[in-house]
């Protein structure tokens, strides 16, 4: 594994300038524009060999998972998969996640014969959090003829990205942000915000919550959930459902005891909160000093132990999310669902993460289509023909659910893979309260 990033001076006054953790799993706003001076890269050490960490998974082939034994550790000359992430700057705690969920990846795919029995390396690419850099980087792999690039992590990085590669590479971001157009060489690694905020809107149906309000940040992001709350209340499904109250507040606000004081007065029985990293504390606390004791959904993008710990005292009572098959672990029947996921368990147990959460697992599944794509074209091979092998993969079993590719849907994953989790505070992780898609779980 190699990690290059720009030079140490650059560096520090990028993580000055950047402020806000902004998740991947959201739409950020761009940072303070950076001097663009091109990053200098670091020697190259030689690739990282992967450990035999699985001995039972899954093959990713484009076909359902099966089960099969433990094939040769792969050998060779590797194929290098270029990962532009942001390990520094205000997504560095995303970032960071997901550079080990790809590590996992790494050591699970070589011990199980790689692609095609080459062994597959990863060149991480640190971007500071910073659309500008990203930018940068991605120019200099496009310049290298590369066929596909992973990442950017957040949303403002892809978006800065996506415009370069309307004729290749493939990108396969690592965020729900953005939404890939058909036909085009963008990929997303997530189920989009709308269906995300649909598996909640299902959950709080079933319980009778129909009076919704929506305390957002006043920026793109908080727009963006509004618009996708208000057009699935516009459906005949949710002809039950209002949006009583519909407040939003600046990022940066140190109070929003007045949007709370209105969502209460509107006599909402949920609410929703659209924000990520720093302004979800402040609406949490706003939340719980106004007294508002209802339930609470909010984006995945939270959803993480760190997130959890930070805002332990200040968490609403009933704190829901649209969570994952990470989530539903212990509730999967057997079978190649159940089986990736304990190979992904297996693999970041090997980096001491003994707990995962949604973070971690872009990577792993994006990796994942990418390799199986690459076992059927061969490695030395054109944007095109991956794009379109990437296109023709169905039935294959990831973290985040089954993915079924096409020219049309460049996620292959939507609502129907989540469930609506509640934190448990008692338990100190993520407990399942619906079946798939936010529905009744089925007896």
């Amino acid at each position: 594994m190699r990690i290059e990033s720009v030079p140490r001076p650059a560096l520090a006054l990028l993580v000055m300038v950047v402020a806000g953790l902004l998740a991947a799993c959201a739409s950020q706003p761009t940072p303070t524009p950076v001097p663009t001076t091109a990053p200098q890269k670091a020697p190259a050490p030689a690739a990282t060999a992967a450990a035999p960490a699985a001995t039972k998974a899954p093959e990713k082939s484009g076909a359902p998972a099966a089960t099969p034994a433990a094939k040769a550790k792969a050998s060779g000359t590797p194929f290098t998969l270029n990962y532009i992430s942001a390990l520094t700057g205000s997504g560095a705690f995303i970032g960071q996640s997901q550079k080990t969920g790809l590590e996992a990846f790494q050591k699970y795919i070589n011990a199980q014969g790689g692609i095609n029995g080459q062994p597959l390396e990863i060149s991480i690419l640190d971007d500071a959090s910073n659309p500008r850099v990203s930018v940068q980087l991605a120019n200099d792999l496009i310049a290298k003829k590369v066929p596909v690039i992973l990442g950017p992590v957040l949303a403002s990085s892809g978006a800065a990205v996506v415009p370069l590669v309307k004729n290749g590479p493939v990108l396969y971001l690592t965020g729900s942000g953005i939404d890939p157009e058909p036909n085009s060489y963008v990929f997303s690694a997530l189920a989009s915000n709308p269906e995300q905020y649909r598996v909640l809107l299902n959950f709080f149906k079933t319980k009778g919550w129909n009076k919704v309000a929506m305390l957002g940040t006043a920026d793109a992001n908080g727009q963006s959930v509004t618009d996708a709350i208000k057009d699935l209340l516009k459906k005949p499904d949710y002809a039950s459902m209002s949006l009583v109250a519909d407040e939003h507040a600046d990022p940066g606000a140190t109070s929003m005891a007045a949007q709370a004081a209105k969502i209460k007065s509107a006599g909402a029985q949920a609410v929703i909160l659209a924000a990520v990293g720093a302004p979800i504390t402040t609406m949490f606390k706003a939340v719980v000093q106004a007294g508002l004791d209802i339930p609470v959904g909010t984006s995945n993008g939270n959803q993480t132990y760190a997130s959890m710990q930070v805002n332990k005292d200040i968490l609403p009572a009933e704190l829901y999310f649209a969570g994952t098959r990470i989530d539903a672990y212990d509730i999967l029947p057997p079978g190649p669902a159940k089986d990736i996921q304990a190979e992904f368990r297996k693999g970041l147990a090997q980096f001491n993460l003994l707990k995962p959460d949604i973070p971690t697992s872009p990577t792993f599944d994006a990796a994942g289509v990418i390799v199986a794509a690459l076992k059927k074209t061969g490695t030395d091979v054109t944007p095109a023909k991956l794009k379109e092998a990437i296109e023709s993969v169905k039935g294959l079993e990831g973290v985040l659910g089954t993915y079924n590719m096409s020219a049309a849907d460049h996620r292959g994953i939507n609502g129907d893979n989540y469930y609506a989790v509640r934190w448990d505070t008692g338990k100190g992780t993520w407990v399942p309260v619906s079946g798939p898609g936010g529905l009744p779980a089925r007896n």
